[in-house]
């Protein structure tokens, strides 16, 4: 939880099984971060992110997305800040009548 900044959390709650409406204690961000975390503690191959880091800002974005590149991950993410573009190699372009393109990202 501390690579996500969420040690206070940890401190708060030190239980891993302690049950709470969480949608209601946690901000958007924390429950953005506790969803990475749970990637982190059972790593699978591939991770399909959807507006992952929408609530949080763009440091702890960059954050986030540095650990999960530290892993090994292979990500796809959907989202619409263009500082997502830094953290993949390749586009995926839609142009609304079923026609795509796969563009790579100049780094």
């Amino acid at each position: 939880m501390d690579l996500v900044g969420l040690d206070q959390l940890g401190a708060r709650y030190p239980n891993l099984d302690a049950v709470e409406d969480w949608a209601h204690v946690l901000s958007g961000g924390e429950q953005q971060r506790v969803a990475i975390v749970r990637v982190l503690l059972q790593p699978p191959r591939l991770v399909l992110l959807d507006e992952a880091t929408s609530a949080t800002d763009l440091a702890t974005e960059a954050d986030l997305y540095e650990q999960l590149i530290k892993t090994g991950f292979t990500c796809i993410s959907v989202g619409h800040r263009p500082s997502l573009r830094a953290f993949h190699t390749q586009e995926l372009r839609l142009d609304g009548r079923g026609g795509w393109q796969l563009v790579p990202i100049a780094a």
